[in-house]
């Protein structure tokens, strides 16, 4: 396989970026804003970059995982309402959450608006008395505004606290403190490819090319590289020999009027390269 170093070193050429980040309370699921802090300002200065953005969006006052990337095709098809990318919930409630409800969310919650939603994995966990909570977990297949706090609403209950565990085959990782971030390892990003079928590239090696027809074997750079630098050889080579030739015509032109030479042919041309 071919590769470029740079002092024993393999240099490679990373397109898309990766990162799953634990969102905290009371952060906005935005690139930026003028009033409110964004998931984005949470990256430090040598990881940011401006072409980030997070994929999909999680409430204010939701916390879990979250996906950002550059890559927007993947972000496209994972938002893509026919992928029915599955997306878990942590969720604490007030009162009993009993089987009849695992049932209605399996069935499909009519919400109070009328809205009939797709059916969703209800698991109880557990049930605090002292507390009068219960802890679940909702798997969803769709998106909707506000839809686990207005599915347990439609049940009469309120959702107290709301965290999302896993997003497709990405699953929150548990040391992740609220507030921070890490880059996926490849295995989540094969997970991603081959579980929705979605080409993702992370590292795209530059090929490189024999620097022979360019600049005589010396160096291996990439193709495109190679292309441009060879015009920009050409172009130099071309500027230098006009700007020899100014410097010529107009000493030949002081010698002219000084009268210290014969008359200096102005018309001389220099022969034309392409570049």
């Amino acid at each position: 396989v071919d590769q470029v170093r740079l002092r024993e070193q393999v240099i490679t050429y990373q397109q898309y970026f990766y990162f799953m980040m634990n969102k905290p309370l009371g952060v906005v699921t935005a690139t930026e804003d003028r009033k409110q802090k964004t998931v984005m300002d949470l990256f430090n200065k040598v990881d940011f970059r401006k072409d980030l953005f997070p994929v999909g969006r999680l409430d204010k006052d939701t916390e879990g995982l979250l996906l950002i990337t550059n890559n927007g095709p993947l972000a496209h098809q994972l938002l893509a309402p026919e992928r029915h990318v599955q997306k878990t919930y942590e969720a604490v409630v007030t009162g009993q959450i009993t089987d009849p409800a695992v049932k209605q969310f399996a069935d499909g919650i009519v919400l109070k608006d009328g809205t009939q939603l797709k059916p969703a994995d209800l698991t109880i966990l557990n049930y605090s008395a002292l507390d009068e909570q219960t802890l679940v977990h909702v798997t969803l297949k769709e998106g909707k505004y506000h839809q686990v706090r207005r599915m347990f609403g439609s049940l009469g209950e309120r959702v107290v606290s709301l965290k999302r565990i896993s997003f497709g085959p990405l699953q929150l990782e548990e040391g992740l403190l609220p507030g921070t971030y890490r880059e996926l390892s490849d295995e989540e990003i094969e997970k991603l490819k081959t579980e929705y079928k979605i080409p993702v590239v992370r590292y795209e090696n530059a090929k490189p090319t024999n620097w022979e027809n360019c600049w005589k074997g010396r160096l291996e750079i990439p193709d495109h590289w190679c292309f441009y630098l060879a015009k920009l050889m050409v172009g130099l080579a071309v500027l230098k020999r006009q700007v020899a030739g100014e410097l010529t015509d107009g000493v030949a032109r002081l010698l002219h009027v000084r009268k210290w030479g014969p008359p200096y042919n102005y018309a001389r041309k220099f022969p034309s390269e392409p570049l």
